[in-house]
């Protein structure tokens, strides 16, 4: 997709200007025949409230953790063992205006370029969406861009669709690759905000195991 950068930061500035959302990934590794590959998918949600500065991200894969950005202070629980970390990464997390950003938008800085990056698309129709008209694109291609990184590889297409509004925040995004290997698994992915301006975060249960 042409300009990246500029759609992400659009998708950025969209999402802080919401009072709150909640956002969804699914990314899971399929082989050529469109099968699952590797165990189960990554998935993760955030569920924030700019404006307060709180969130709460439940992640699933190798690990199972929530985390939580909630009264200016960053904590880690590790459902596995049953304990809290607070404070757990001073690096990203020591100011209370610093503290929220990175951690709310890290699928939006991270996943969402690399994904964008790879796909060609092209407007199909336009509906309406979370109140907001929308614009929706067909996923018709790889890019030329990623078919030359990935060389050993041979595309043959990809799925998908992108859902656009107006002002340029994604609210769906789904990728599924179509290629030939006998030996390469590559990543497909979904994304969708839902819930706009009905999103709440209270202080989680057990939270209460810190004091």
């Amino acid at each position: 997709m042409a300009d990246t950068d500029a759609v992400v930061t659009a998708q950025r500035e969209y999402l802080l200007a919401r009072s709150s959302y909640t956002e969804q990934w699914v990314l899971e590794t399929i082989d050529a025949t469109g099968e699952t590959t590797g165990g189960q998918p990554t998935e993760f949600t955030v569920r924030a409230v700019p404006a307060d500065r709180r969130l709460r991200l439940r992640y699933h894969d190798h690990a199972n953790h929530i985390e939580a950005f909630y009264d200016g202070t960053y904590y880690e629980y590790d459902v596995t063992g049953q304990t809290v970390y607070e404070g757990r990464s001073p690096r990203l997390f020591t100011d209370v205006e610093k503290a929220y950003r990175p951690l709310s938008l890290w699928a939006v800085n991270t996943l969402l370029p690399a994904l964008l990056s790879i796909v060609r698309v092209e407007p199909t129709s336009t509906r309406t969406v979370e109140g907001e008209t929308t614009i929706e694109f067909a996923v018709t291609g790889v890019s030329d861009d990623r078919k030359e990184e990935m060389s050993e590889v041979a595309y043959t297409g990809a799925d998908g669709s992108l859902l656009v509004t107006e002002s340029g925040g994604i609210l769906e995004f789904e990728y599924t690759p179509q290629f030939e290997s006998d030996t390469t698994s590559l990543q497909a992915g979904t994304n969708e905000i839902t819930n706009i301006g009905q999103t709440t975060v209270s202080r989680p249960d057990w939270l209460s195991e810190t004091g």
